[in-house]
């Protein structure tokens, strides 16, 4: 009995100490076995092979900061970057680190803690585009998270309209260039309505690079069209209180978001 009992306290013990070293609790953990650390004034860069870095790593602080400036807000707290170097199969390193989560984006993650970011370099190398764009995105994302709650940065994380479109604005990455994204948009026909979270009701989750797109293009309209400082008021107080958006949308630009769409839409497809 008393066997069993050792065994019985034994397992769960071991379980939290593999999910410290090397599973979804390594950020927070004491010990990240394996693992290099680059450290700067914004954040800590950790991955297994120095060799692999990108040179973009070297400048986190600037691009941080150009995020603050473009924002108007500011990282509260150190953000801790996993460079991940093998995503194939459930116990490669990305398969570990973000065990609960599989679809976990499409060549980073930014936690809606505020404070950690797992980029996929190998994912990232597989789809042709450049990992210094996925790593602006994903700072862009904590910087977000880090001026809200948690529950609050939950809910961001499903209004992708803005979520992605500040993200992708600052970062990318970049699917399309205008040219291809207007072409394909005009063959499409979209749907808007005020109970979704979505811009349109009806885009298609698969197709990420379009959508993506267009999140990006709307913000640069909003962004061209009202200044700059306009949109840094509607996302600071948009992030306050993420639920109304709409009405937050519309107390800020002075007009409702299927108007501001129209005229985005008749912008960019003429």
């Amino acid at each position: 009995m008393k066997k069993r009992t050792i065994v019985l306290l034994l397992v769960p013990f071991l379980l939290i100490i593999f999910l410290f070293l090397y599973g979804p609790l390594l950020p927070w953990s004491p010990l990240r076995p394996g693992y290099h650390q680059i450290r700067s004034r914004k954040a800590v860069v950790f991955i297994r092979d120095k060799n692999k870095l990108d040179p973009v790593y070297h400048t986190i602080d600037r691009i941080m900061a150009e995020a603050e400036k473009l924002y108007g807000l500011k990282y509260r707290k150190p953000v801790k970057v996993f460079v991940a170097l093998d995503d194939k199969g459930r116990f490669s390193e990305m398969g570990r680190i973000m065990l609960w989560m599989r679809n976990y984006g499409m060549g980073g993650r930014a936690l809606e803690t505020g404070d950690v970011v797992y980029i996929d370099q190998p994912r990232i190398v597989r789809s042709g585009r450049k990992e210094p764009q996925y790593i602006r995105h994903e700072l862009c994302h904590s910087l977000v998270q880090q001026n809200t709650g948690i529950l609050k940065s939950m809910r961001i994380t499903g209004q992708h309209w803005v979520s992605e479109g500040t993200a992708c604005y600052f970062g990318g990455p970049y699917y399309m260039t205008r040219n291809e994204f207007v072409r394909e948009w005009k063959k499409k026909k979209f749907t808007y309505q005020e109970n979704n979270r979505d811009i349109y009701s009806n885009l298609d989750p698969m197709a990420p690079g379009f959508n993506y797109t267009l999140y990006r293009y709307f913000i640069q309209y909003l962004v061209e069209t009202y200044g700059p400082e306009k949109f840094r008021v509607f996302l600071s107080r948009y992030i306050k209180d993420p639920r109304h958006d709409r009405s937050v949308f519309q107390g800020i630009f002075r007009i409702k978001l299927p108007e501001a769409l129209a005229l985005f839409e008749k912008e960019y497809k003429k």
